[in-house]
C-alpha cells in the first residue's frame, strides 16, 4: 500500500458497511507473541511490531519499539504460520 492509496482511502466519505469477521477470513490465528518472561526471546534483531508501534492517521509510518531473537522466533507461533502477501493482519 502506497501513501497516495492511503489518501484514497481517507477520502471516502460513503458509509462502511459492517462485518463480522468470520464473514470475511477462513482461518483466525493468535497467541504469536514469544514468552515475554524469557528474556532469551527478546532483543534480538527481528523487529516484532505490534499495533502500538502505528502511528494514528499514517499507517506507512511506525515505529518498532520491540525485537525477538532466532529462539524467541522458534519458540512463538510465527515460525508455524505462513504469512502470505494480502492477507489481512489484526
Amino acid at each position: 500500500m502506497t501513501r497516495n492509496d492511503v489518501q484514497k482511502f481517507l477520502q471516502i466519505k460513503h458509509a462502511w458497511e459492517q462485518r463480522k469477521l468470520e464473514e470475511l477470513a477462513s482461518k483466525f490465528t493468535g497467541g504469536g507473541t514469544p514468552n515475554t518472561s524469557n528474556p532469551n526471546y527478546w532483543n534480538g534483531e527481528i523487529p516484532w511490531i505490534q499495533s502500538s508501534d502505528l502511528k494514528e492517521d499514517d499507517v506507512l509510518s511506525l515505529t518498532v519499539k520491540k525485537h525477538i531473537s532466532q529462539e524467541g522466533l522458534k519458540n512463538s507461533l510465527c515460525s508455524r504460520v505462513s504469512i502470505i502477501q494480502g492477507y489481512l493482519l489484526i
